[in-house]
């Protein structure tokens, strides 16, 4: 064990992984060899090594909270789902409130589109960690797919009073606003977002919408053409703009150039 320790720090870990495995031959119940071992075989990236030695190490010290959760990350690296969630609730039963464990096992939940039961675990989450940004943004989306908008406004509200200058919170608290009909609190986020990320085109984008729908057209129309300098190839602004002016028979040569460039970009 000292011995591979020792070629650790003298950065040789092939030589560490065979110290550590003759330490475990020699001496099967020895914890710390294990665990050495373990670490070891991770951080070469050999994951199938690394659960082996962890699952001796679980045997060893079952109640060990941190051991579960890094099985469960390697199982949920080499995509065991059913094992990954199977470690991480073990974690909770001997560290209820767990960070890792919680948020894992919320991304698992999403994927699987199991929208209760992801929004159960982001929602302990941010009660252990109110200000646990990517967390809150995770509650946003998942609250909008379980079609529920109030909540998902609220949770983006949450990440907004935790990250006021990140522009992708205010980006989506004004999706969510928008889908609403808050419109004028989208206007503000989407306002919020723009001022935070000026070269952004789609916080302008999406103000432009806003005002529309507002009946502010020619504020509208002013976003829109900002869309178009931040990124001359945005064929939506191009057709947003051209198609409103003939819908309402106005500069219809303009109008007709404008759709015209957004054909040209994407037909």
């Amino acid at each position: 064990y000292n011995l591979g320790l020792l070629h650790e720090r003298q950065k040789n870990s092939e030589k560490a992984v065979a110290a550590y495995g003759k330490a475990v031959d020699l001496e099967p119940d020895y914890f710390l060899g294990w665990y050495a071992l373990a670490r070891a075989l991770e951080n070469q990236k050999q994951y199938d090594g690394a659960i082996e030695a962890y699952e001796h190490c679980v045997e060893l010290d079952y109640a060990n909270a941190g051991l579960h959760g890094q099985l469960g990350l390697l199982y949920h690296l080499q995509k065991r789902t059913l094992d990954a969630k199977t470690e991480f609730r073990r974690t909770l039963r001997y560290a209820p409130g767990d960070a890792l464990a919680l948020y894992t096992l919320g991304l698992i939940a999403e994927e699987d589109k199991n929208w209760p039961e992801a929004i159960d675990y982001f929602e302990q989450l941010v009660k252990k960690r109110p200000d646990f940004t990517e967390a809150l943004l995770h509650l946003g989306y998942l609250y909008n797919q379980a079609e529920d908008l109030k909540g998902a406004v609220e949770a983006l509200r949450r990440a907004s009073r935790a990250a006021p200058n990140m522009p992708d919170v205010w980006y989506y608290l004004g999706i969510a606003q928008s889908e609403r009909g808050e419109f004028k609190g989208a206007e503000s986020s989407f306002r919020r977002c723009a001022s935070l990320n000026p070269k952004a085109p789609e916080p302008r984008f999406q103000l432009g919408v806003i005002l529309d729908r507002q009946g502010r057209w020619e504020e509208s129309v002013v976003e829109f053409f900002k869309v178009m300098e931040l990124n001359p190839k945005s064929a939506a602004a191009y057709n947003y703009v051209g198609y409103s002016w003939a819908d309402r028979g106005v500069k219809l040569d303009e109008a007709l150039k404008l759709v015209s460039r957004a054909v040209e970009l994407d037909p």
